[in-house]
């Protein structure tokens, strides 16, 4: 079943702990119709939580899966829609030691357009660790592909060996769309985080291989660097490289109200990229016109709309998710512009039709799409 992953997740979790006695009153003093009953995942929670008489020092928000939930919940609602789907991976693998600091890769997740790596970090000092970066970390396939690397020294020892142009990152790196990183849970001198990196088209890798000699620790005494090799090879699941997407078009362009042309709409597992090029009216060949015009065009968030969304035939709707560095309007100098902005819709949650609605000077146009 595909709750099976997160049954066991949890229970690796929990399985060391024990609950308080309030807890488990109040568990079982929860009414079989209460909203918590609607949540699978987190009445799964409470009930394991029961039987395995276990102990949760910040309630059960320190469960990964949870802590994913609250991390992704407001900006890429999708992943949590994948992940509620299965689709991740639990990396079954031992802690690569050195330098007396541990680290292995505990869940991944990847598609086109998000890579999710979570780590899980031990180390021997002896203070608490806040946050942590790995600040010459180099992710490949095994194709060569430079599927993501932040340190400059370590990209120019990656073109040398793979004989390739050293250009600046960005445009070599398949993590095009930016990163981010943020801790999961932190106990003394241990902590997990999420590596989260976006693109705007993951290779379909089969394998990863993941590359590290510098571990900063960021600790409440001030910050301990960590030398030594740590290498982690993961071999990725089938659905992983062999992905599947739906496309949409616009069913009728001649009766299209909006002047700016939708050029792909592609669904994937973790979200929904919708592609679009235009023309600015009243263009003005000087670049001060040309910065006149994209500033009366452009909105807090960069876009060209005052709101949009995707919504399904049932009138559900599918916000924006977080605009990442690679999307919102590029102009050009002649006045064209094109975009790609990122919705939570996922394949999972697709009817036969879609509408893109988008609201400009208190209008609202509907856009409907076809499979």
């Amino acid at each position: 079943m595909k709750d099976d992953k997160i049954d066991k997740m949890i229970y690796n979790y929990y399985s060391n702990i024990r609950v308080p006695e309030k807890i488990n009153n109040i568990s079982k003093k929860m009414p079989t119709t209460s909203i918590y009953r609607k949540n699978k995942i987190i009445w799964k929670i409470s009930t394991v939580c029961a039987i395995f008489l276990m102990i949760c020092t910040v309630t059960f928000g320190k469960d990964l899966y949870l802590y994913i939930l609250n991390s992704f919940a407001k900006t890429h609602e999708g992943i949590i829609t994948a992940i509620n789907n299965d689709y991740y991976a639990d990396i079954n693998m031992e802690y690569i030691n050195s330098d007396k600091t541990q680290l292995k890769v505990d869940y991944i997740l990847m598609d086109d357009f998000n890579l999710v790596l979570a780590f899980n970090i031990k180390s021997d000092i002896n203070t608490n660790i806040d946050k942590l970066k790995f600040n010459d970390m180099i992710i490949t396939d095994e194709n060569n592909n430079l599927i993501f690397c932040d340190d400059i020294d370590t990209y120019e020892k990656y073109c040398k060996k793979t004989n390739k142009e050293i250009t600046t990152i960005p445009k070599s790196s398949f993590s095009n769309n930016g990163y981010g990183i943020e801790t999961i849970e932190k106990n003394k001198n241990e902590i997990k985080i999420l590596y989260k990196l976006y693109s705007s088209q993951f290779p379909t890798s089969k394998e990863l291989n993941i590359e590290i000699h510098t571990i900063e620790l960021i600790t409440d005494k001030g910050n301990v660097q960590k030398s030594g090799t740590w290498k982690i090879h993961i071999d990725l699941p089938k659905e992983f490289y062999d992905r599947e997407y739906s496309y949409y078009h616009v069913k009728d362009k001649a009766n299209q109200q909006f002047d700016i042309n939708i050029e792909n709409v592609v669904v994937s597992n973790t979200q929904t990229i919708v592609k679009y090029n235009g023309k600015t009216k009243g263009y003005d060949k000087s670049i001060e016109g040309i910065e006149e015009k994209i500033n009366n065009l452009l909105n807090d968030e960069g876009t060209i709309f005052d709101e949009i969304w995707i919504e399904d035939e049932n009138g559900k709707k599918f916000k924006m998710s977080a605009i990442n560095d690679g999307y919102g309007t590029k102009f050009s100098a002649d006045g064209t512009f094109e975009g790609e902005l990122p919705f939570s819709l996922t394949k999972y949650d697709l009817t036969k039709i879609l509408y893109l609605v988008i609201e400009k000077d208190n209008k609202e146009y509907r856009i409907e799409l076809e499979n």
